[in-house]
C-alpha cells in the first residue's frame, strides 16, 4: 500500500505515527510540490531497516551542512586558529574542535555534532544550518536526537554506535567513556 504526501504542514504533524509500527509496511511518495528537504525526510521514512534508516539521516544530514558550507571557511581558520581566537588572541588552537581529532587538513572525521555548532562571530558573518534546519533528525527518536545533538569529537562510526544503542544509559556510558580517554590523552600530549 502507498500513501501521496501532499501537504508539508500536516505531514509533519503526522510523522510520529508515521514512524510507528502501524505503518511499517506502508510505502509514502512525496508529492512533486514538496521541498527538497521533506522528500528526503519521506525517503527515510520508507527505510524501514532501523540501523539503514540511522545511517541514512545521519550521512544526509552531514552531507546537506557540507553542501551548505563548501568552498567557505565558516569558522575563519588562519594558521590553524578561528576567527574567535584571533579575536581574544591568547594564543589558543583549533577553534572549538578538539587538537585530537583536527589534523593540519582539517576535521578528520564526519560528526553531526560538530558540524552543527558555530560561535557567535561565524554566525553573524555566514548563515550557517542549526539543528532545527535540518528536518531529517525528526526521523530520529528523541534519545537519538539527544545524541547527535551532544556526542561530539567522536568518529562516525562511535557516533552511529551510539545511535544503534538502544538504551540511553548503556549510551551515556560509551559517550563518558570516549571523553574521559580523550582527555587523558589531551593531557598525556600536553606532558609530552
Amino acid at each position: 500500500m502507498t500513501i501521496t504526501i501532499v501537504k508539508e504542514k500536516s505531514f509533519y504533524y503526522l510523522l510520529p505515527l508515521y514512524k510507528s509500527f502501524i505503518f511499517y509496511f506502508i510505502k509514502f511518495k512525496p508529492s512533486p510540490n514538496l521541498t527538497p528537504q521533506t522528500k528526503l525526510v519521506i525517503k527515510g521514512l520508507n527505510i524501514k531497516n532501523r540501523r539503514k534508516r540511522i545511517t541514512y539521516i545521519y550521512d544526509k544530514c552531514c552531507d546537506i551542512i557540507e553542501k551548505q558550507e563548501k568552498g567557505q571557511n565558516v569558522c575563519g581558520f588562519v594558521n590553524k586558529q578561528c576567527i574567535k581566537q584571533r579575536i581574544e588572541n591568547k594564543g589558543e588552537m583549533y577553534g572549538c574542535c578538539s587538537p585530537l581529532c583536527v589534523t593540519e587538513n582539517g576535521c578528520t572525521t564526519k560528526n553531526l555534532s560538530c558540524k552543527l555548532i558555530f560561535c557567535k562571530e561565524a554566525k553573524e558573518k555566514y548563515k550557517v544550518l542549526e539543528y532545527k534546519d535540518l528536518k531529517l533528525l525528526k526521523l530520529l527518536s528523541i534519545k537519538n536526537r539527544l545524541i547527535v545533538w551532544s556526542d561530539f569529537y567522536s568518529t562516525r562510526e562511535e557516533v552511529l554506535g551510539d545511535l544503534y544503542c538502544y538504551t540511553i544509559t548503556f549510551t551515556l556510558y560509551r559517550i563518558a567513556f570516549r571523553r574521559i580517554k580523550k582527555l587523558l590523552l589531551k593531557i598525556r600530549n600536553k606532558k609530552q
